[in-house]
């Protein structure tokens, strides 16, 4: 075998080696990429979902508040109809 045709081998299989190296890295690179792409999906699903309770909390709260000034202002006005005003003192069996 002569020195050159070992040689066109030896770049041959450098060649190749380099390839295959090159395959894996660019493997590497893309799970790593998919990695950190998965990663902030979930952050984002996670800031939606936390979003979407704060947003549900508050209409509770709002609806809460709406139903306590609804019922106070119930009872001030059963309150307004059990008061008789002043005109009651004209009738002093009324009490």
């Amino acid at each position: 075998m002569s020195w050159l045709g070992f040689k066109a081998k030896l770049y041959a299989a450098g060649t190749v080696l380099l390839a295959v190296l090159g395959f894996f890295v660019r493997l590497q690179y893309v799970k790593g990429k998919v990695v950190r792409l998965e990663y902030e999906r979930d952050t984002l699903a996670a800031r939606v979902l936390q979003d979407k309770i704060i947003r549900e909390r508050e209409r509770e709260v709002k609806e809460e508040y709406r139903d306590r000034e609804l019922d106070a202002l119930k009872e001030l006005e059963k309150a307004n109809e059990k008061f008789k005003g002043v005109d009651s003192l004209s009738n002093p069996n009324d009490w």
